[in-house]
């Protein structure tokens, strides 16, 4: 069985501005175990909008 660690816990407000744009897993992973740790903190799952400012220099 796979390990993960909770993390955060999702703003519900983010959770309803990502639920129409990501798959419906994430948003499920992101409500039982908010912004989490998986495979001994190989992956994370994280909050999109604390990379925002990095992705519009990046590609935009």
């Amino acid at each position: 069985m796979l390990h993960i660690e909770k993390g955060q816990d999702i703003n519900q407000e983010l959770l309803k501005k990502y639920k129409s744009v990501v798959p419906y897993e994430l948003t499920k992973i992101w409500e039982d175990f908010g912004f989490c740790r998986l495979v001994g903190g190989y992956l994370k799952v994280i909050n999109p909008e604390d990379y925002q400012e990095l992705l519009n220099e990046t590609y935009f």
